[in-house]
């Protein structure tokens, strides 16, 4: 397959500063059982530093879908030929709305109109910070990811157990279609024990050979490629639990998430081999703040994720902010063309 056909980048951003917006989630607050703390939506005012390196270090890309409730970057360009704003009501369901449920959206993002089939999701704490090329993210039309076995667990912390919960279910509706011992089979061993994983990758996968079912999935929490497709055939598949998570205003720790989608595509061995060594994840606290800085102004990264955490210890965000957007602004000077 000519590796010519179109990719492009949706990225969710939320400013959780909004008033009006703090005001109308609070009366659906009720309905959380899940983590819904002040760190998963403070804006560290550097969306834009997103944007410009998707325009330096990735210039393959065909569009930009920045998907809000209807909120907008003061500093956004909406007349941006590579640019498309997507309000929730575009593409989600009438009756799910308002919604605050990340989960929500992401299951949902294949009806946005005019999305290519091939497309890159991102978080707003994702920043390209060097250079990739776009056969990092698809190869002959399959989406790059890594199949890295591992056994899930859940341990409890002051946000509760929800994530390993909601994985819990990713894993449930898999099961419910996928049998491992077939899909890990020697035949699919490039995939599944191949070098890429690295000798102790490939210790993993094999110590796992004879389980019957997926026990779980090592994620990277950055990037990630997926096809359009994808989510139209799960949710053929899986309409009623789908919807049930869709219908869920505030997060909820019996969700399904996006990883379901890329659980998927590994189950049907739909996916080019790539480990992404060169991806890293910081959460934002003090004691990071020293390695954060030096990775972004070094460009030791080709993506960096900022996660903002409720547990990690931050004296003084304001200071942190302050210099996270001065490394950024280092290897990053010029607007971009998704800027007034």
């Amino acid at each position: 397959m000519k590796e010519n056909y179109p990719i492009d980048v949706v990225v969710l951003w939320v400013d959780g500063s909004d008033d009006e917006w703090r005001k109308e989630k609070a009366r659906y607050k009720g309905e959380s059982v899940a983590c819904d703390c002040e760190a998963r939506y403070r804006d560290w005012d550097n969306l834009h530093y997103l944007f410009r390196g998707i325009e330096r270090f990735w210039p393959w890309v065909n569009k930009v879908f920045l998907v809000t409730n209807g909120q907008r970057p003061k500093w956004l360009n909406a007349d941006c030929g590579r640019l498309r704003l997507v309000t929730h009501k575009e593409f989600m369901p009438a009756e799910h709305l308002p919604t605050f449920n990340s989960n929500a959206i992401d299951l949902n993002l294949h009806r946005i109109s005019g999305l290519s089939e091939h497309f890159i999701y991102m978080n707003d704490d994702f920043f390209p910070i060097r250079p990739l090329p776009r056969t990092d993210f698809f190869r002959d039309g399959q989406p790059c990811d890594f199949a890295q076995l591992e056994l899930l667990y859940s341990i409890k912390s002051k946000t509760g157990f929800n994530i390993e919960i909601m994985d819990f279910c990713n894993l449930g509706l898999l099961n419910n279609h996928f049998r491992k011992k077939n899909i890990c089979c020697w035949k699919n061993r490039k995939k599944w024990y191949g070098s890429y994983l690295g000798f102790g990758g490939v210790l993993r996968n094999l110590a796992k050979w004879n389980q019957y079912f997926f026990t779980g999935f090592e994620n990277r929490h950055s990037a990630q490629s997926f096809l359009k497709s994808t989510f139209e055939e799960v949710w053929a598949t899986e309409p009623d639990y789908l919807y049930k998570t869709s219908s869920s205003r505030i997060r909820h720790d019996t969700n399904v998430t996006q990883y379901l989608m890329r659980y998927w595509q590994l189950a049907k061995n739909e996916f080019a081999p790539n480990l992404f060594t060169g991806r890293k994840y910081f959460e934002i606290s003090d004691g990071q703040i020293d390695d954060i800085v030096d990775c972004i102004c070094g460009q030791k990264a080709d993506i960096v994720c900022l996660n903002d955490t409720e547990e990690a210890v931050m004296t003084d965000v304001p200071l942190l902010r302050e210099k996270i957007n001065g490394a950024f602004e280092r290897i990053l000077p010029e607007k971009s063309a998704f800027e007034i």
